[in-house]
């Protein structure tokens, strides 16, 4: 099991200067600062899906399913974004339709062919296929669980085996460029919601 969180927050620097405008109205800071707070959760959501999808050979609803947004509370004013999955085998990493992380798909590239020597993969689109070597034996596909499964012999006998495991969700959720490109739209998201929010109070809507 596999857990990252990533955090939607305010530092204290700028919730000083919120308390600062809000003037004789600085109690109601924590909801300005927690109702900005969770609108840009939802955005960062959102884009985190679409940023992994890109750089990444997996689908939205993959991403998106092993996610959870924890709203921020007047207590807490932070939101976050807790991301936990199992390490999946690597012939599961599902691609973009009609593609597959590993080649070839199956054991036999024909009917009257050998199989393989080798198996080639990758999880991130912008890497080429590279072989499966370095790590003992080269991998073999077996059905387990009624899926085609890449496993390797940990030994010289045929038992036991292990799973190729390929990277959990949640560890590439927190891709560097993703977590830029998210971190500039949340803090954007987030100072104009807290100045819409600010403007409701000071002019007596709210």
């Amino acid at each position: 099991m596999s857990n990252e969180y990533v955090q939607v927050l305010f530092d204290d620097k700028d919730v000083l200067k919120i308390a600062l405008r809000m003037g004789n109205l600085w109690r109601n800071t924590p909801v300005v600062i927690t109702r900005a707070a969770n609108k840009a959760a939802a955005k960062v959501r959102t884009d985190i899906d679409k940023e992994t999808t890109e750089r990444y050979l997996t689908q939205k609803r993959a991403v998106h399913r092993t996610g959870a947004l924890h709203k921020a509370t007047y207590s807490t004013l932070s939101a976050q974004l807790v991301y936990k999955d199992t390490f999946r085998n690597l012939a599961r990493w599902a691609g973009h339709p009609g593609g597959n992380a590993v080649r070839p798909l199956y054991p036999h590239q024909g009917w009257n062919n050998d199989k393989p020597k080798n198996y080639f993969a990758h999880v991130k689109r912008s890497n080429a296929l590279k072989a499966l070597t370095g790590e003992g034996e080269i991998p073999f596909r077996q059905e387990a669980k009624g899926y085609n499964l890449l496993f390797r012999r940990t030994g010289r006998s045929r038992y036991p085996i292990k799973g190729v495991a390929a990277p959990a969700i949640p560890q590439v959720v927190k891709n560097k460029d993703t977590l830029n490109t998210v971190s500039k739209t949340a803090y954007e998201v987030m100072s104009k919601e807290a100045a819409r929010q600010m403007e409701l109070y000071l002019s007596g809507k709210l």
